[in-house]
């Protein structure tokens, strides 16, 4: 039996270790879908499916992933967060620069290729395509332009510098 808030369903089950679903009179694996990098059952996301099930439903909570993989739906890696707490743990400066790992990158890459991608099949509408070969006005690429310390800009030049450098040393090889 899974539980997803307030709704039961007797005839799946799920693994606690690795978050797979199972049918219940069968054994057989259930196939789950990528939305957004998440792994979801049914439009129910497994991470939430394993919290609901096996630490009970609670509103307005969060379920936040310890180790930031969201494909890792390991009961031992899901908490409950308050809204708040997951937010401020998102947005805190702990993680500002943080960088998932290679492999973390490697298996969301892998995951979200071909007909898992939320994308595959979608196209522009004719209307959306000349919106975005329109040009922008001088207005807008002033806001989108972030203005530039002078250190920045001094950082800039050097970097540009050496890899000027770098290019001349290579032609010349």
């Amino acid at each position: 039996m899974i539980k997803y808030k307030d709704e039961v369903f007797d005839e799946y089950s799920i693994c606690p270790v690795t978050g797979d679903i199972f049918n219940a009179k069968t054994g057989e694996t259930q196939n789950t879908y990528l939305n957004q990098g998440r792994p979801t059952f049914k439009g129910m996301p497994v991470h939430q499916i394993m919290a609901h099930t096996f630490f009970g439903y609670i509103p307005r909570y969060d379920v936040h992933h310890l180790d930031e993989n969201k494909l890792n739906n390991s009961l031992s890696n899901l908490v409950y967060l308050t809204h708040a707490e997951h937010a401020k743990h998102h947005l805190s400066e702990s993680n500002l620069g943080r960088h998932l790992s290679k492999e973390t990158r490697a298996k969301l890459s892998a995951a979200n290729k071909g007909e898992n991608n939320p994308n595959y099949g979608k196209h522009h509408s004719e209307e959306t395509k000349q919106k975005m070969r329109k040009p922008k006005s001088e207005e807008t690429k002033q806001k989108m332009r972030k203005p530039k310390s002078e250190a920045q800009k001094a950082n800039m030049r050097e970097a540009w510098k050496r890899r000027k450098l770098k290019e001349e040393l290579l032609c010349q090889n």
